[in-house]
């Protein structure tokens, strides 16, 4: 939920220093994190773009060449405050950085992830990395539509590759968990932030669909829980002007859980084609072990309930931490699935 790539592309304030990062533009930087940042790139700062677009943080452009990204200060309705993931988010990228190094196959670089650097302990907390190259996967557009399947195969293969190195990668830290939001208990908490904005009927079948699936995935055999990125969706996906994997952002979202639910937000977007590639990389990639763990006969059903659960999910958060211009998307793609007749 960083939307860090928006920086370079919405802009929604930006300031230009001479030097250093002080300013009322700038969010008044401490001269302390400032140094830290000089020290860090290892030049003066020049330029600086800034974004408050998103959802969990403050983001920071600086030189066209370096992303800093801050916490903002949330909490919900209820008074629940959200911390900072940075170095949760750090020892992922670094583990999963080496684990793609060690086998450089399939096309796959470990360049295509951030380095990440944190600000000591002893000052603000703060993430900085290097820009990375790419444009967001538009499916919509007009060259991904003229170059056709083909074009995009490499993509594919690329992606399922580092979602079987990332679903494979053990690691433990005290915030990885299942539900880092506090979203465990969907029927009772989240679920019902959707009810003031559909009919009856479209909720009630909303309740009822998901009702009968978690029954049914507490009654199956337990699926096994993997390293999930938590939010691998187009515009957390870079492509470069060939179409090929540029570079895979926003790790926020980190979690424990069925590795379906990083399939769900390409699967629900992307042509089935493309989605059959990246299974079958990944499948190669995993490993035949691994693959079999996934009860890969129920995973296409298990697919779509995350699409639809994630799209809950983003209305819930929206409202609950004061985002509701950014839940149009999910709310239309549950009220076409769940209201008969809805276009």
């Amino acid at each position: 939920m960083a939307n860090d790539h928006q920086a370079s592309m919405g802009i929604s304030d930006s300031g230009n220093c001479a030097g250093n990062l002080k300013g009322t533009e700038l969010y008044q930087l401490s001269d302390t994190l400032t140094d830290w940042i000089v020290e860090t790139i290892g030049e003066s700062v020049s330029r600086v773009d800034i974004n408050n677009q998103g959802w969990t943080n403050l983001v920071l452009e600086i030189n066209g060449r370096w992303m800093a990204r801050l916490p903002k200060p949330l909490s919900d309705d209820a008074g629940h405050a959200l911390t900072s993931r940075y170095t949760l988010e750090k020892q992922l990228l670094d583990t999963l950085t080496a684990s793609i190094g060690r086998d450089g196959s399939n096309n796959l670089s470990s360049s295509v992830l951030p380095k990440v650097y944190l600000a000591p302990d002893n000052l603000e907390v703060c993430m900085l990395y290097p820009k990375l190259a790419g444009n967001p996967i538009d499916w919509q557009s007009e060259q991904m539509n003229v170059s056709g399947a083909k074009a995009y195969t490499p993509l594919a293969g690329a992606l399922g590759a580092l979602l079987a190195k990332l679903h494979t990668t053990k690691m433990a830290h005290p915030q990885l968990v299942a539900y880092p939001y506090g979203d465990e208990d969907f029927l009772g908490d989240v679920l019902p932030a959707l009810h003031p904005l559909v009919s009856d009927e479209t909720y009630n079948n909303a309740y009822r669909y998901f009702s009968t699936v978690l029954d049914t995935l507490n009654s199956q055999s337990k699926v096994s829980v993997s390293l999930c990125h938590g939010d691998f969706g187009p515009a957390n996906i870079l492509l470069g002007s060939d179409f090929r994997l540029s570079a895979v952002l926003d790790f926020s979202d980190v979690c424990l859980g069925d590795a379906a639910m990083d399939f769900a937000p390409l699967w629900r977007r992307s042509p089935s084609q493309f989605m059959h590639d990246l299974l079958a990389t990944y499948r190669e990639v995993s490993g035949e072990d691994h693959w079999q763990s996934l009860q890969s006969q129920t995973l296409n059903n298990r697919i779509q309930f995350h699409a639809l659960r994630k799209a809950v999910f983003v209305v819930w958060y929206g409202k609950g931490y004061g985002f509701d211009n950014g839940i149009t998307g999910s709310l239309n793609y549950l009220k076409q699935y769940f209201t008969p007749g809805h276009p």
